[in-house]
Protein backbone atom coordinates (compact mmCIF):
# COMPACT_ATOMS: atom_id res chain seq x y z
CA UNK A 1 0.00 0.00 0.00
CA UNK A 2 1.21 3.33 -0.67
CA UNK A 3 2.57 5.63 1.82
CA UNK A 4 3.38 2.41 4.22
CA UNK A 5 6.98 1.60 5.34
CA UNK A 6 8.90 -0.78 4.03
CA UNK A 7 10.36 -3.41 7.08
CA UNK A 8 14.00 -3.14 6.28
CA UNK A 9 16.01 -6.29 5.20
CA UNK A 10 17.95 -6.33 8.28
CA UNK A 11 14.62 -6.56 10.59
CA UNK A 12 13.38 -8.93 8.52
CA UNK A 13 16.30 -11.26 9.33
CA UNK A 14 16.46 -10.95 12.76
CA UNK A 15 12.51 -11.82 12.91
CA UNK A 16 13.16 -14.85 10.88
CA UNK A 17 15.75 -15.68 13.20
CA UNK A 18 13.89 -14.98 16.19
CA UNK A 19 11.13 -17.43 14.82
CA UNK A 20 13.65 -20.03 14.44
CA UNK A 21 14.44 -19.88 18.45
CA UNK A 22 11.26 -20.15 19.26
CA UNK A 23 10.33 -23.16 16.85
CA UNK A 24 8.16 -21.36 13.92
CA UNK A 25 10.90 -21.99 11.41
CA UNK A 26 10.75 -19.11 8.68
CA UNK A 27 11.57 -20.13 5.37
CA UNK A 28 12.62 -16.79 4.17
CA UNK A 29 15.71 -16.71 6.15
CA UNK A 30 17.50 -18.56 3.22
CA UNK A 31 15.77 -16.26 0.65
CA UNK A 32 16.71 -13.37 2.24
CA UNK A 33 20.47 -14.50 2.50
CA UNK A 34 20.25 -15.34 -1.07
CA UNK A 35 18.55 -12.57 -2.81
CA UNK A 36 18.45 -9.28 -0.63
CA UNK A 37 20.80 -7.50 0.26
CA UNK A 38 21.70 -7.06 3.66
CA UNK A 39 23.57 -4.42 5.83
CA UNK A 40 25.37 -6.32 7.63
CA UNK A 41 27.12 -3.17 10.25
CA UNK A 42 23.23 -2.64 10.30
CA UNK A 43 22.23 -5.56 10.98
CA UNK A 44 24.67 -6.14 13.97
CA UNK A 45 23.95 -3.05 15.20
CA UNK A 46 20.09 -3.97 15.72
CA UNK A 47 21.21 -7.43 17.28
CA UNK A 48 23.48 -6.01 19.49
CA UNK A 49 20.47 -3.61 20.73
CA UNK A 50 18.28 -6.21 21.14
CA UNK A 51 20.65 -8.16 22.71
CA UNK A 52 20.01 -11.30 20.78
CA UNK A 53 22.52 -11.96 18.81
CA UNK A 54 23.91 -15.27 20.82
CA UNK A 55 21.08 -17.21 20.08
CA UNK A 56 21.85 -16.39 16.03
CA UNK A 57 24.77 -18.36 15.90
CA UNK A 58 23.11 -22.28 15.75
CA UNK A 59 20.87 -20.92 12.83
CA UNK A 60 24.13 -18.64 10.74
CA UNK A 61 26.48 -21.03 11.39
CA UNK A 62 24.96 -23.35 7.88
CA UNK A 63 25.21 -19.33 5.90
CA UNK A 64 28.76 -18.28 7.39
CA UNK A 65 29.73 -17.87 3.68
CA UNK A 66 26.76 -15.06 3.09
CA UNK A 67 27.80 -13.05 6.02
CA UNK A 68 31.14 -11.28 6.04
CA UNK A 69 34.04 -12.77 7.74
CA UNK A 70 34.49 -10.44 10.65
CA UNK A 71 30.93 -10.29 11.37
CA UNK A 72 30.56 -13.84 11.42
CA UNK A 73 33.16 -14.60 14.08
CA UNK A 74 31.90 -11.44 16.01
CA UNK A 75 28.48 -13.55 16.58
CA UNK A 76 30.24 -17.01 17.40
CA UNK A 77 32.64 -15.31 19.39
CA UNK A 78 29.23 -13.65 21.29
CA UNK A 79 27.45 -17.23 21.82
CA UNK A 80 30.32 -18.71 23.32
CA UNK A 81 31.16 -16.09 25.62
CA UNK A 82 27.67 -16.15 26.57
CA UNK A 83 27.85 -19.78 27.27
CA UNK A 84 30.44 -19.19 29.52
CA UNK A 85 28.63 -16.52 31.28
CA UNK A 86 25.32 -18.27 31.72
CA UNK A 87 27.62 -21.10 33.29
CA UNK A 88 29.08 -19.05 35.84
CA UNK A 89 25.59 -17.39 36.76
CA UNK A 90 24.06 -20.80 36.78
CA UNK A 91 27.20 -22.44 39.49
CA UNK A 92 26.74 -19.22 41.58
CA UNK A 93 23.01 -19.66 41.58
CA UNK A 94 22.87 -23.17 42.61
CA UNK A 95 25.47 -21.78 45.43
CA UNK A 96 23.44 -19.66 46.16
CA UNK A 97 20.37 -22.28 46.41
CA UNK A 98 22.33 -24.84 48.12
CA UNK A 99 23.09 -22.43 51.08
CA UNK A 100 19.28 -21.42 51.44
CA UNK A 101 17.78 -24.60 51.08
CA UNK A 102 19.84 -25.41 54.74
CA UNK A 103 17.39 -22.70 56.01
CA UNK A 104 13.72 -22.21 56.54
CA UNK A 105 13.77 -19.32 53.79
CA UNK A 106 12.62 -19.52 50.40
CA UNK A 107 14.52 -17.33 47.64
CA UNK A 108 12.81 -16.92 44.12
CA UNK A 109 14.91 -16.55 40.96
CA UNK A 110 13.69 -14.07 38.84
CA UNK A 111 13.76 -12.97 35.07
CA UNK A 112 16.80 -14.20 33.64
CA UNK A 113 18.44 -16.75 36.10
CA UNK A 114 14.82 -18.21 36.48
CA UNK A 115 14.80 -18.61 32.00
CA UNK A 116 18.08 -20.53 32.45
CA UNK A 117 16.35 -23.39 34.46
CA UNK A 118 13.15 -23.62 32.54
CA UNK A 119 13.21 -21.63 29.50
CA UNK A 120 16.24 -21.99 28.23
CA UNK A 121 17.80 -24.79 29.77
CA UNK A 122 18.55 -26.54 26.41
CA UNK A 123 20.38 -23.30 24.90
CA UNK A 124 21.71 -21.20 28.02
CA UNK A 125 23.25 -18.10 26.09
CA UNK A 126 20.47 -15.41 27.34
CA UNK A 127 22.42 -12.23 27.48
CA UNK A 128 22.51 -11.37 31.46
CA UNK A 129 24.90 -9.45 34.14
CA UNK A 130 23.30 -10.56 37.64
CA UNK A 131 21.24 -12.69 39.30
CA UNK A 132 17.87 -11.17 40.13
CA UNK A 133 16.42 -12.80 43.31
CA UNK A 134 12.76 -12.44 45.09
CA UNK A 135 11.86 -12.69 48.94
CA UNK A 136 9.82 -12.05 51.53
CA UNK A 137 9.80 -8.81 52.79
CA UNK A 138 9.83 -9.67 56.38
CA UNK A 139 12.55 -12.50 56.16
CA UNK A 140 14.55 -9.41 54.42
CA UNK A 141 17.39 -9.53 57.46
CA UNK A 142 17.63 -13.65 57.53
CA UNK A 143 18.25 -13.31 53.88
CA UNK A 144 21.18 -10.79 54.09
CA UNK A 145 22.79 -12.73 56.83
CA UNK A 146 23.24 -15.90 54.21
CA UNK A 147 24.58 -13.70 51.57
CA UNK A 148 27.13 -12.42 54.23
CA UNK A 149 27.89 -15.94 54.47
CA UNK A 150 28.23 -16.62 51.41
CA UNK A 151 30.87 -13.77 50.53
CA UNK A 152 28.75 -10.88 49.33
CA UNK A 153 28.69 -7.44 51.06
CA UNK A 154 25.90 -4.88 50.61
CA UNK A 155 26.42 -2.06 47.76
CA UNK A 156 24.64 0.91 48.78
CA UNK A 157 26.35 3.02 45.88
CA UNK A 158 27.14 5.88 48.16
CA UNK A 159 23.32 5.83 49.26
CA UNK A 160 21.59 5.60 52.35
CA UNK A 161 19.56 2.29 53.19
CA UNK A 162 16.67 4.32 53.99
CA UNK A 163 16.58 5.20 50.62
CA UNK A 164 16.83 2.22 48.97
CA UNK A 165 14.11 0.41 51.38
CA UNK A 166 11.65 3.24 50.60
CA UNK A 167 12.45 4.82 46.82
CA UNK A 168 13.34 1.46 45.38
CA UNK A 169 12.27 -2.12 45.89
CA UNK A 170 15.29 -3.66 45.69
CA UNK A 171 18.80 -3.95 47.28
CA UNK A 172 22.27 -4.83 45.82
CA UNK A 173 25.33 -6.98 46.94
CA UNK A 174 28.49 -7.90 45.13
CA UNK A 175 30.99 -10.39 46.10
CA UNK A 176 34.57 -8.13 46.60
CA UNK A 177 36.63 -10.82 47.45
CA UNK A 178 35.44 -12.31 43.60
CA UNK A 179 35.02 -9.71 41.21
CA UNK A 180 33.96 -12.08 38.38
CA UNK A 181 30.84 -13.47 40.31
CA UNK A 182 27.71 -11.55 39.60
CA UNK A 183 26.19 -9.21 41.31
CA UNK A 184 22.97 -9.81 43.26
CA UNK A 185 19.83 -7.56 43.05
CA UNK A 186 17.52 -8.88 46.34
CA UNK A 187 14.09 -7.64 45.77
CA UNK A 188 11.31 -8.23 48.14
CA UNK A 189 8.17 -7.29 45.25
CA UNK A 190 8.08 -7.15 41.88
CA UNK A 191 7.36 -2.85 41.60
CA UNK A 192 6.62 -0.26 44.28
CA UNK A 193 3.26 -1.23 46.07
CA UNK A 194 0.46 1.16 45.48
CA UNK A 195 -1.39 2.91 48.10
CA UNK A 196 0.64 0.42 50.72
CA UNK A 197 -0.62 -2.66 49.05
CA UNK A 198 1.61 -5.03 47.40
CA UNK A 199 0.66 -5.30 43.73
CA UNK A 200 0.41 -9.09 43.76
CA UNK A 201 -0.89 -10.29 46.54
CA UNK A 202 -1.41 -13.68 45.83
CA UNK A 203 2.63 -14.10 44.78
CA UNK A 204 3.60 -16.41 47.53
CA UNK A 205 0.80 -18.75 47.32
CA UNK A 206 1.13 -19.28 43.75
CA UNK A 207 4.80 -20.32 44.06
CA UNK A 208 5.92 -23.95 42.65
CA UNK A 209 8.29 -26.10 44.02
CA UNK A 210 10.51 -28.27 41.69
CA UNK A 211 13.32 -30.53 41.75
CA UNK A 212 16.04 -29.63 39.38
CA UNK A 213 18.88 -32.29 39.05
CA UNK A 214 18.48 -33.00 42.68
CA UNK A 215 17.87 -29.23 44.10
CA UNK A 216 14.93 -28.17 45.37
CA UNK A 217 14.07 -24.82 43.76
CA UNK A 218 10.93 -22.28 44.01
CA UNK A 219 10.02 -20.57 40.91
CA UNK A 220 7.22 -17.68 40.49
CA UNK A 221 4.24 -18.94 38.33
CA UNK A 222 4.33 -18.36 34.67
CA UNK A 223 1.97 -15.52 34.86
CA UNK A 224 3.64 -13.99 37.77
CA UNK A 225 7.10 -14.30 35.85
CA UNK A 226 5.13 -12.27 33.16
CA UNK A 227 3.87 -9.42 34.81
CA UNK A 228 7.71 -9.64 36.61
CA UNK A 229 8.54 -8.93 32.68
CA UNK A 230 6.47 -6.23 31.77
CA UNK A 231 6.95 -4.20 35.46
CA UNK A 232 11.34 -4.45 34.75
CA UNK A 233 10.50 -3.12 31.25
CA UNK A 234 8.47 -0.36 32.15
CA UNK A 235 10.64 0.93 34.49
CA UNK A 236 14.24 -0.42 33.25
CA UNK A 237 14.50 -2.05 30.02
CA UNK A 238 15.06 -1.01 26.64
CA UNK A 239 12.05 0.14 25.20
CA UNK A 240 10.77 -3.14 22.55
CA UNK A 241 13.85 -5.18 23.58
CA UNK A 242 13.47 -8.38 21.35
CA UNK A 243 15.27 -10.09 23.78
CA UNK A 244 12.56 -9.43 26.67
CA UNK A 245 10.04 -10.42 23.51
CA UNK A 246 11.54 -13.31 23.02
CA UNK A 247 11.43 -14.08 26.96
CA UNK A 248 7.40 -13.45 26.82
CA UNK A 249 7.15 -15.98 23.51
CA UNK A 250 9.09 -19.11 25.05
CA UNK A 251 6.92 -18.10 28.83
CA UNK A 252 3.68 -18.72 26.03
CA UNK A 253 4.64 -21.40 24.05
CA UNK A 254 6.12 -23.18 27.26
CA UNK A 255 2.85 -22.63 29.28
CA UNK A 256 0.03 -23.33 27.24
CA UNK A 257 -2.53 -22.90 30.15
CA UNK A 258 -1.73 -19.50 30.77
CA UNK A 259 -4.01 -18.23 33.42
CA UNK A 260 -5.55 -15.23 31.63
CA UNK A 261 -8.37 -15.08 33.84
CA UNK A 262 -5.50 -14.42 36.57
CA UNK A 263 -4.20 -12.09 34.38
CA UNK A 264 -7.03 -9.99 33.77
CA UNK A 265 -8.32 -9.90 37.61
Amino acid sequence: MDGMVKKPNELKLIEGLLKEVVGSPHNSICDLLDGESINWPCFKEMASYHEVIPFFYPFLKAFDGYLPAELFQFIRNNYYCSIFRCQEIQDEYLRIVRMFNRTSLIVLPLKGVSFLQDLYRDSPVRPMTDIDLLVQEDSLEDTEGVLLQLGYEKDLQELKESYWRIEQCHLTFVNKNHKNLPMIELHWDLDFKRKGRVILSALWQRVKKEVVSGDVMYFLSPEDHFFGLVLHNRRLGKPLCLKNVLDVALLFKKYKDFDWDYIVR
